[in-house]
């Protein structure tokens, strides 16, 4: 076998072509990864919404909160269909909830914002398991106060300060977190106060019921969505939000699309850089095969110079993609705009390293096989 400092000292003396090459290597992988966390990030801030023992319930027709409405009277009804836990009093663990995408007035700068606002009532934390107060207190009903999810700008909504919106200023009296979902996005707020500011008393968008398992969810979905008498939609928060995590998929094909050009460019980077090298190391090439080393070991070698590059950057560009890894980003998924952070994962990761190992081989591949099939008699003949 070619000993490897033949090979490193190969790659090093053409150090300027080996230098963009990596680099290409560098970008693609990088492009790649990011994308892979991105979707991620986005996958979790859905599935995080979801708890398997709570069902989403809409009105008949729509599965989007912006266009759903349910009266209280039909609301009530829902609550008390058998199936929905109750807390030990004896009253249903539900949650009424009304979805608005308002506009906010900055009175001092005089810019506008869209605010994702969700008015809620009842048993909040009960249907809501993983919403906790960071900071603050929660609101108080009838007093124009809301509080903030920890995924949106705290100099934008801070404690303590005002924010003008349905002609009226609210107070911003805490801060929550809800376990990476989509809430994080948004300001939550007394359901009563909202609905009567919006022109819509009486009425809630969505209805959110607690049952005792996973079964029972799925149970109490179909019965409430085949009564006939119930203008209604029901379905488990996991097929609710799995659905929206489904979309994330398209995102994840653009990306890989875009990986793939990059990849084309690269691929065709290691080919030149590679076939200049075996046409400037003819000779040198003929001079191992006289000394004794066989076409295998001439393969191995040229093989192990594209991997030596793809390697290098294929590790820069997971390197780099790393240091973004937690990066706070955004982006619109359905009716919500939702707040996410990159997440890397081993997976990824592994993909990235795969990907790599693919550039290699189909970079350096060709070169390889002509500098195996070099003639040595021939080639010194000349």
């Amino acid at each position: 076998m070619v000993p490897f400092r033949y090979t490193a000292r190969s790659v090093l003396v053409r150090w300027k072509t080996t230098a963009l090459t990596t680099g290409g290597f560098t970008l693609v992988v990088a492009t790649l990864v990011l994308t892979l966390a991105f979707v991620n990030g986005l996958v979790h801030a859905c599935e995080s919404a979801a708890d398997p023992r709570n069902v989403l319930v809409f009105q008949r027709g729509t599965s989007d909160e912006l266009l759903s409405r349910i009266a209280a009277a039909t609301a009530r009804r829902a609550e008390l269909t058998a199936g929905v836990a109750r807390d030990a009093d004896g009253r249903p663990l539900a949650c009424r909830e009304l979805f608005m995408v308002l506009i906010q007035d900055n009175a001092e700068g005089g810019e506008y914002r869209t605010l994702q606002m969700r008015g809620v009532s009842g048993a909040i934390e009960a249907v809501h398991p993983r919403f906790r107060l960071i900071e603050g207190r929660m609101f108080v009903p009838g007093r124009a106060e809301m509080i903030v999810g920890s995924g949106m700008d705290s100099e934008a909504v801070p404690l303590g300060g005002t924010v003008r919106t349905l002609r009226r200023d609210w107070t911003v009296v805490g801060r929550f977190e809800a376990g990476g979902a989509l809430f994080e996005s948004e300001v939550w707020a007394d359901l009563d106060e909202l609905a009567a500011l919006a022109r819509r008393p009486g009425t809630c968008s969505s209805l959110v019921l607690r049952t005792d398992s996973p079964q029972a969810a799925e149970t109490l979905a179909e019965k409430l969505t085949n009564d006939s008498t119930l203008p209604l939609t029901a379905e488990t928060e996991t097929e609710f939000y799995g659905k929206q995590a489904a979309q994330m998929a398209e995102i994840r094909s653009i990306g890989l699309l875009i990986a793939a050009a990059l990849a084309l460019g690269a691929v065709s980077g290691v080919m030149n850089t590679m076939f200049a090298s075996v046409s400037q190391r003819r000779k040198d090439i003929a001079v191992l095969r006289i000394i004794g080393f066989t076409r295998t070991d001439i393969l191995l070698a040229f093989l192990a110079e594209a991997a030596l590059m793809g390697l290098v950057g294929g590790g820069l560009g997971i390197a780099l993609a790393s240091l973004l890894d937690g990066l706070a980003s955004g982006l619109s998924v359905g009716s919500h705009a939702v707040a996410f952070t990159l997440r890397m994962d081993a997976n990824t990761v592994i993909i990235g390293l795969w990907f790599t190992v693919f550039l290699v081989l189909a970079g350096g591949s060709l070169p390889a096989l002509s500098a195996m099939r070099i003639d040595p008699i021939k080639t010194m003949g000349r």
